[in-house]
């Protein structure tokens, strides 16, 4: 699959200490990942999580795979996280708050916006 159409599945959740979280899986097809999306959700909501939004996205760039279970003290890094018409943009940020001051979250129009924090990290070229 090219680089430039890689299908993700795009999943963010709220965490309990406050923030966002946000989990990166690559899928071999758009139809492969749409049937995960009910099934994961099923799982993150029966676990106590609270599911902000769950999709499948196409994006260019590569993140490390996603782990189940990462060590508690997993470094988390703070991303931008825009979905314009289905296609995801990853954005390296210094701080989830500074993410935040600079881009307000916007998660109604059609150019979505939402700053994150994962335990994955984007992959150089």
């Amino acid at each position: 699959m090219a680089a430039s159409s890689l299908v993700t599945l795009f999943v963010l959740t709220a965490m309990a200490g406050g923030g966002h979280s946000t989990a990166y899986t690559t899928k071999e097809s758009m139809e492969a990942c749409k049937a995960t999306i009910a099934p994961v959700e099923e799982i993150l909501t029966n676990g106590g999580v609270k599911v902000i939004s769950i999709d499948c996205v196409t994006t260019s760039q590569k993140v490390t795979q996603f782990k189940h279970r990462p060590p508690k003290d997993a470094p988390r890094v703070a991303f931008l996280n825009v979905i314009d018409k289905g296609v995801l943009t990853i954005t390296a940020q210094d701080s989830e708050e500074a993410c935040q001051k600079a881009y307000p979250a916007n998660l109604e129009e059609d150019v979505k916006q939402i700053c994150s924090t994962s335990k994955q990290q984007l992959e150089k070229d």
